[in-house]
């Protein structure tokens, strides 16, 4: 990977638009089509606790591809490593499409996707961080970004790995048709959905049994997601996760 060399990091900031403001790191519009992302002080102290962290980035890089967004150029302020960029990506994080999305719009792309999670599994990499707001949708296709809270883990087994992290992915295109957060968990506890998914990997099957539910609830082929969100019927059938979550 390149490297950019700064005197000061205030100059990645500097007359660009501000992305988003993390607990780890602030992300900013770069030049040609990049976005900045430089860490606080603490986080960086923390980077020395995990290894060979640049080694990490350097192998997410190889990895990446037109869906796996990794990084672009490792961002140095006199000599110390702060960051570093990556290419944008025109869409809306998974948590923020607009409630106008077909329910089926959603899975167009995900075999594809959960190909693209398995090409990373089979190289061990554990996602770790697969939240919506590192899931990309545009044009009904998923991006990923900010995997570097990820890791590489060649004592686990492949097929676990990449299980989990389908299972994860699922799960938060779920949560965001729903509009769920972590905190909203609790409400559905007495709602028995441990049948409904269970077993099913999350696989073509799943998928085709998820939509059905969808169709039937709300009584139309291709429902939006403002739809589903008003049918208390849809809701009660497939607003889930586990009752013990």
């Amino acid at each position: 990977m390149d490297k950019i060399e700064v005197t000061n990091r205030n100059i990645l900031k500097k007359h660009r638009i501000p992305v988003g403001f993390g607990q780890s790191a602030c992300v900013f519009m770069g030049k040609e089509n990049n976005v900045v992302k430089y860490f606080y002080d603490g986080y960086l102290e923390s980077l020395k606790h995990q290894g060979d962290y640049l080694g990490k980035l350097s192998k997410i890089c190889n990895l990446s591809n037109e869906k796996i967004i990794g990084p672009k150029k490792l961002i140095f302020e006199n000599n110390k490593f702060i960051g570093y960029s990556y290419e944008y990506i025109k869409g809306k994080q998974l948590d923020e499409i607009s409630t106008f999305t077909k329910i089926n719009d959603l899975f167009i792309d995900y075999s594809n996707a959960c190909n693209e999670i398995k090409r990373l599994t089979d190289n061990y990499f554990d996602f770790f961080d697969l939240y919506a707001r590192n899931i990309v949708f545009y044009n009904n296709k998923y991006y990923f970004i900010d995997l570097d809270k990820g890791n590489f883990d060649e004592d686990s087994s492949k097929e676990k790995l990449y299980l989990e992290s389908r299972k994860k992915f699922f799960e938060e295109i779920v949560y965001s048709i729903y509009g769920l957060r972590h905190s909203d968990y609790p409400k559905y506890k007495n709602v028995d959905i441990n049948s409904y998914l269970n077993g099913y990997n999350h696989d073509e099957a799943a998928i085709k049994k998820f939509l059905e539910e969808i169709k039937n609830a709300c009584n139309e082929e291709k429902p939006t997601i403002r739809k589903v969100r008003k049918n208390t019927l849809a809701s009660k059938k497939a607003t889930f996760y586990h009752q013990c979550f």
